[in-house]
């Protein structure tokens, strides 16, 4: 009788830990598809507005999940596209709490997403000015080594390596990593995900430039 009780309740809990893994990745996927979409289709003052709404939803996604990265990575990545929508010294405040969010994202799990974080911190680091902000390239190239460490065929991880090169004037070393982005098998199939779409667009475009310049 005992050992049945056992059974069942292990039974139990082992459902319910389903059930809670699903929900957090239905959830997650729901943030990073809201993203795509006001990322890729919005434009102006209703992108602003959006991302700022979806900015806290971030925030209580990251918070109800404390121990898990992918909150505090995205939290991070709205941030950026926030950022980059408002384009000027008024976005430095977003831009360093984008930074602190990836920070603590790697310091949960530095492999989380197959180091996205990494990639996306060095993007931040590549872009932000040095003059008024964090803005290093030397760090930014050390980061996005990182997440190719952790992922060296992925398709952001090389997307990113190959924008960074491409915008230091290094065409040459560029080349192989967006065609090895172009050729990087998606997280998730593009006529189902926005973002995916989008990025291999972005990838195709990049390439064009870059082999323009060889």
């Amino acid at each position: 009788m005992l050992n049945r009780l056992i059974i069942l309740l292990c039974a139990l809990f082992a459902f319910a830990a389903t059930n809670a893994r699903a929900g957090y990745d239905e959830d997650l996927a729901a943030l990073q598809q809201r993203w795509a979409t006001i990322r890729y289709e919005m434009k102006g003052d209703e992108q602003k507005k959006q991302l700022e709404k979806l900015i806290v939803e971030a925030d209580q996604f990251a918070q109800k999940n404390p121990d898990k990265a992918d909150g505090y990575i995205w939290a991070g990545v709205i941030r950026g596209s926030l950022a980059e929508a408002v384009n000027g010294l008024s976005a430095l405040g977003t831009v360093k709490d984008a930074k602190a969010n990836l920070e603590k994202a790697i310091a949960i799990d530095p492999k989380a997403e197959d180091g996205y974080a990494y990639s996306v911190l060095g993007l931040l680091y590549s872009k932000v000015p040095s003059m008024v902000s964090f803005g290093d390239k030397k760090k930014a190239k050390e980061l996005l080594l990182k997440g190719l460490e952790i992922n060296p065929n992925g398709m952001n991880t090389n997307y990113f390596y190959a924008q960074f090169l491409f915008e230091d004037g290094d065409y040459k070393k560029a080349l192989p990593y967006i065609e090895r982005a172009a050729q990087a098998q998606p997280p998730r199939p593009p006529e189902t995900s926005l973002a995916v779409s989008n990025r291999q667009r972005e990838i195709r475009e990049l390439a064009e430039k870059i082999k323009a310049k060889q």
